[in-house]
């Protein structure tokens, strides 16, 4: 097996704690006793399109760029289910040769791995193509066990996808850093979907929402310094990254312990690193009407473009926060600049994932606003982003409670009562850290203000 050269400082998967690597022992015992693949999405589809990519389209193409330079070509599905997408990329190419359009002197490894047994043939021959139905694999130590098979695949495997499996792993993280040394250098790409790591001011709580997730996520590959495109929707991101090195893909976190994760439906926990949450995740996340595109790397949205199954995706930048200070939008907040603020929003200055963005103290733009007292900013921010008065700031206060605590003139409440009357018609029970009702918050800072519309508009919400 090739040696992988590794940077100092990187994560690696042998270095798990003790509890970690056990917790991940367990939850491989449950799934490799069981026969059959009973998951929600379980590899029946014959196709993905992570990040709206048709993987047979791509592999296609790859194979016709790359054949006269090399004959042998690596497919590998994580978490493959039922087989299907494998057995169908396999039909594909074989169809595409004896058409024509691929030649016959190829030879391509489709490796599908999933934790379940497979009690069926794992090795089956389909025309050029030979499939690896591997069950009962160890997916987060997948390294050791492509070793413990006699399987030698690092560098070499020219696809990876994986679909709703990371995130049910213990370590996901770990499992990344491990699935990254298998990509061939230079030109191996990777297909995915979202997962859950925790920083160790993070935990699972109901102030961690699914942008947590995609924002703690961007912040490490945006770290790992490689290309890679983004996708985002309501079920969370998808990613296509690319390998452009033959070293070990940098990844600078240590870990630190377990969190336990009620979500999770087999492991119920998550790995949690070292390092603080405000200041490693200074990236921002797309405004819902701006999700109807790629976000990331230019380069690698152009080369991925002719393989989209929508060809009119967008493109549209990440934006790394190295100073908040210099970002058009909280500039025109702090500086009561009402024109700098129009001037943001009609002409989309750095607004692609603009009303996501948390200041230094952790307000979001529409808290901000309100803190300040800026009402023609407010108006802006409210008008152009629709869901913004749900955006969460970092200690989880919504814009109401900051409107409950600040607002002693009811301009801003009234604004969002409003708002939440045409879309809800009645007062949720939106909790603080502290559990208390917006009717009690206002009472502990003595808003009369804030405790008379609350009583106006939802008599039964200041009868506490």
């Amino acid at each position: 097996m090739n040696a992988i050269n590794l940077h100092e400082g990187t994560l690696c998967y042998s270095q798990r704690p003790l509890e970690v690597q056990q917790k991940i022992d367990t939850c491989f015992e449950e799934l490799a006793n069981q026969q059959r693949s009973d998951w929600y999405y379980n590899g029946e589809d014959n196709k993905y399109e992570i990040c709206d990519i048709n993987e047979h389209r791509w592999v296609v193409a790859f194979i016709k760029k790359n054949c006269s330079e090399k004959k042998d070509f690596y497919v590998m599905d994580i978490g493959a289910g039922k087989f299907c997408l494998g057995k169908a990329i396999a039909d594909t190419i074989n169809q595409q040769i004896l058409e024509g359009n691929l030649p016959k002197d190829i030879s391509v490894t489709i490796l599908n791995l999933r934790g379940e047994q497979n009690p069926n043939e794992e090795s089956i021959q389909s025309g050029n193509c030979h499939l690896l139905n591997l069950g009962a694999f160890k997916i987060e130590n997948i390294l050791d066990e492509f070793k413990k098979r006699n399987i030698s695949i690092e560098n070499k495997v020219d696809l990876i996808l994986s679909r709703w499996t990371f995130i049910h792993f213990v370590d996901p993280v770990g499992t990344f850093a491990q699935t990254l040394q298998l990509l061939r250098p230079e030109t191996g790409l990777l297909l995915m979907d979202r997962f859950n790591y925790l920083y160790e001011n993070q935990t699972f709580d109901n102030t961690f929402t699914l942008e947590d997730t995609d924002r703690n996520l961007i912040h490490l590959l945006l770290n790992t310094n490689v290309q890679f495109v983004m996708k985002f929707d309501r079920t969370g991101s998808q990613f296509a990254l690319k390998k452009e090195t033959s070293d070990c893909i940098y990844i600078p976190l240590e870990y630190k312990t377990l969190q336990h994760d009620p979500l999770r439906s087999i492991a119920n926990y998550a790995t949690q690193f070292k390092g603080d949450y405000l200041k490693n995740n200074r990236v921002n996340l797309p405004q819902a009407q701006a999700k109807e595109a790629l976000y990331g790397h230019k380069d690698l949205f152009n080369e991925l473009a002719s393989y989209s199954a929508r060809p009119s995706v967008l493109y549209r930048s990440i934006q790394r926060r190295e100073s908040l200070e210099e970002n058009s939008l909280f500039k025109a907040i702090k500086d009561d600049d009402d024109a700098l603020l129009t001037e943001c929003f009609e002409n989309d200055i750095g607004l692609d994932f603009v009303t996501n963005y948390h200041s230094e103290e952790g307000f979001t733009p529409l808290s901000l606003s309100i803190q300040l007292d800026r009402q023609k900013l407010f108006d802006l921010i409210l008008h152009n982003d629709l869901i913004a008065s749900a955006r969460k700031n970092l200690d989880g206060k919504t814009p109401f409670h900051i409107a409950v605590i600040y607002d002693k003139q009811g301009y801003f409440l009234e604004k969002l009562i409003q708002q939440w009357i045409d879309r809800n018609g009645k007062m949720h029970e939106s909790l603080n850290k502290e559990k208390q009702t917006f009717y009690d918050l206002a009472k502990q800072h003595n808003n009369q203000v804030a405790m008379d519309l609350i009583q106006k508009h939802f008599p039964e919400a200041g009868l506490k």
